[in-house]
């Protein structure tokens, strides 16, 4: 009961910070001039108009109302050829919340993968959030066994399961198996950085035109992703009335959250399992099964607090980022086809190594 508080509590902040930073982003002029921009950064052409229409030395050419004053001066002055450019330039750039959508994992594996991995599930998240079963499906960041069930409602509860199983990379020698998960996530971490950096770069480098005075409106959709797992696991810990982690074919040993997030670095998931119990009389090797059991409670009778209502709440969120991520990339100016056709290129290979990675842990 504590936890379910403390995630209320959180997701409340969580939500006034983000309403409070997205009104102040919106309605506050001061923010157009206080984050400095270069656009047509990495274009061949762009820099020399930018700065004959005063777009680098005079931060207010970005307030509201003059912001399309400056865009109306560069464009006057670049040639007919230039200006497909720029437009092929866009047209790269919407596309990639579309691909980034179809490798993505689906929202409800990650919410799984948040559970026992936040920080894959982050860097996961960074990139994009699936909404239909994404084409690395056989690589998912999970081994599910069986879907998720709704077993019979007992004494007015709800409760769903999920049975995940943690890949095994070396059976013999343990400390391989340790660095190898280290490794890979280490390779997860920096594949997340340079997307983040990169990402930042063409923020800065390109404009909005329907909402020039914005200086983050390319960023924010990275952010929303980042954000979404926050989210959603601060709503299921809320909405629940219990989460437990149990061993997979022993449900009398439990694990706290914090034995869950050490699991997959262990080749054993049964580090209070009583000798002469479970899998011991089963004649079972332990590390055959390495996994665990998540169980979570839901009231019954209370359709705000049902599983079906979370999982559309959570996937209504996906694709309205999706959707906004789709349009501000389709509408940025300033973006040259070489610069945009290198940034799709790059993130696409990126998250194709972060999805191949998180596949194999």
């Amino acid at each position: 009961m504590r936890l379910q508080n403390i995630s209320r509590l959180c997701l409340l902040l969580l939500c006034l910070v983000v309403i409070g930073a997205v009104l102040a982003i919106q309605f506050s002029g001061s923010m157009a001039t206080t984050f400095r921009r270069d656009l047509g950064a990495g274009t061949a052409f762009m820099p020399q108009w930018v700065n004959q229409c005063d777009g680098y030395n005079n931060p207010g050419r970005f307030e509201p109302r003059r912001c399309t004053m400056l865009i109306d001066c560069v464009y006057t002055k670049m040639t007919q050829v230039q200006v497909a450019d720029t437009a092929i330039g866009g047209t790269l750039a919407g596309l990639l919340p579309t691909i980034l959508t179809l490798l993505a994992p689906p929202p409800v594996e990650l919410v799984q993968l948040g559970l026992i991995a936040p920080h894959r599930a982050i860097a996961l998240s960074c990139f994009s959030i699936g909404l239909p079963g994404g084409l690395f499906k056989r690589l998912g960041p999970l081994r599910e066994r069986r879907p998720a069930t709704t077993l019979a409602a007992e004494e007015g509860k709800v409760v769903v399961e999920w049975e995940l199983q943690f890949s095994i990379l070396s059976r013999t020698a343990p400390w391989r198996h340790v660095l190898g998960k280290i490794i890979g996530d280490i390779i997860i971490v920096a594949c997340t950085g340079v997307l983040v950096w990169r990402s930042w770069a063409i923020n800065k480098a390109v404009m909005v035109p329907w909402k020039c005075e914005t200086p983050v409106m390319a960023f924010s959709w990275t952010v929303g992703c980042m954000l979404w797992i926050v989210f959603t696991l601060l709503l299921l810990h809320a909405v629940v009335l219990e989460i437990r982690f149990e061993h997979l074919t022993d449900s009398e040993v439990r694990y706290r959250w914090w034995e869950v997030w050490l699991l997959p670095y262990t080749l054993r998931s049964d580090n209070h399992h009583q000798v002469g119990s479970g899998l011991d009389d089963l004649g079972l090797d332990r590390r055959q099964v390495h996994g665990i059991r998540v169980i979570w409670e839901m009231p019954q009778g209370q359709w705000y607090r049902s599983q079906l209502v979370y999982e559309s709440v959570i996937e209504f969120l996906a694709a309205a980022i999706y959707v906004y991520g789709t349009v501000v990339y389709l509408s940025v100016l300033f973006l040259g086809a070489v610069n945009a056709l290198q940034f799709v290129a790059l993130t696409v290979g990126m998250f194709v190594v972060v999805r191949i990675t998180s596949g194999t842990l």
